[in-house]
C-alpha cells in the first residue's frame, strides 16, 4: 500500500439476496459485529429505509466511516469503507463482508486518500515560499 493518510474501500456487490437488502436491524448489527472484530471504533450509526425498497445506513467511526446502501429490487448494494486508520486489516473486513452477504458477483475500488508523499512535497513548496516571502 502507498503511505496515506486514509484509505478508501468501494465495493458495489451484486447478486445479494434481496431480503437481507431489506431488513436494517441485520445490516446493522453484521457490520457492526465484523467492524468491532476487527478493531474499528463504532461512534454511532443512522439509517433511512426509502419507500418502498432500499436503505441507507452511515457509521461513523473513531476513524472515519462506512457508508451502505441497497438496491433490494436489483439485488444489488454499495458501500463505502473510509478510515483513517492505517493499521487495520481493510481485505479482512473485505472477506468478512463477502462471507455475510455472498454476493454472486462484486467489484472491489480502492483509493489511497492524502498521499504522504505529496502532502510532504506540498509542506516543502509551502515552507519554501514562505521563507522567500520573509527574506
Amino acid at each position: 500500500m502507498i503511505p496515506a493518510l486514509g484509505y478508501h474501500v468501494i465495493l458495489d456487490l451484486y447478486g445479494v439476496n434481496s431480503l437481507t437488502l431489506e431488513n436494517h436491524k441485520l445490516l446493522i448489527k453484521k457490520f457492526s459485529e465484523i467492524l468491532k472484530r476487527n478493531g474499528v471504533k463504532v461512534l454511532s450509526y443512522e439509517y433511512h429505509h426509502f419507500n418502498p425498497q432500499g436503505i441507507s445506513i452511515i457509521f461513523i467511526l473513531e476513524s472515519s466511516h462506512v457508508s451502505i446502501h441497497t438496491w433490494p429490487e436489483n439485488e444489488y448494494l454499495s458501500i463505502d469503507i473510509y478510515v483513517c486508520d492505517t493499521n487495520l486489516d481493510l481485505d479482512k473486513i473485505k472477506d468478512e463482508i463477502l462471507e455475510f452477504l455472498k454476493p454472486k458477483e462484486y467489484t472491489l475500488y480502492f483509493l489511497n486518500r492524502g498521499i504522504i508523499e505529496k502532502i510532504e512535497r506540498m509542506n516543502n513548496k509551502l515552507q519554501s515560499n514562505y521563507k522567500e516571502n520573509i527574506s
